[in-house]
């Protein structure tokens, strides 16, 4: 095999791996919106509308997409770090599933059972251990 060869093997390769690293990571930047912050907390939050989980998965796929706010008790990170996380909510009368999938991006001060109050978008469904569950994008979250 000529060096001319190798040099198109090695760049086809890097060229994949770039393409695959990018999708990894827009992907992963797909379950985040950016948190709302001062004076444009009152527009979002007049901007959502409260939604009824308790509805097989196809009913709430046409939420998708919508702004959506919802009330429950923090139960647990399942994943994060100091700026992004992902945990769960025990949403106030939810009795279809057993919990709600929130994603933030920013620090999360909550301690478990603080009552919450999330301001976001409606996603889809997330699929964790064998389980699926309501997601839910938050934009703003305050402990009521």
């Amino acid at each position: 095999m000529g060096w001319e060869v190798k040099f198109v093997v090695i760049v086809a390769f890097l060229t994949v791996g770039v393409i695959f690293v990018s999708l990894f990571g827009l992907m992963e930047d797909s379950m985040y919106i950016p948190t709302v912050y001062g004076e444009n907390i009152s527009a979002y939050k007049a901007s959502c509308t409260e939604i009824d989980l308790n509805k097989p998965q196809d009913d709430l796929a046409m939420s998708s997409g919508q702004k959506v706010k919802i009330k429950g008790k923090f139960l647990v990170i399942d994943d994060g770090n100091s700026d992004r996380s992902i945990f769960f909510l025990k949403a106030d009368n939810l009795t279809y599933y057993p919990h709600v999938a929130i994603s933030y991006s920013s620090n999360l001060p909550f301690k478990e059972g603080d009552n919450l109050e999330i301001y976001g978008e409606y996603d889809s469904f997330l699929e964790y251990a064998n389980i699926t569950v309501p997601f839910i994008k938050a934009a703003y979250i305050e402990k009521v």
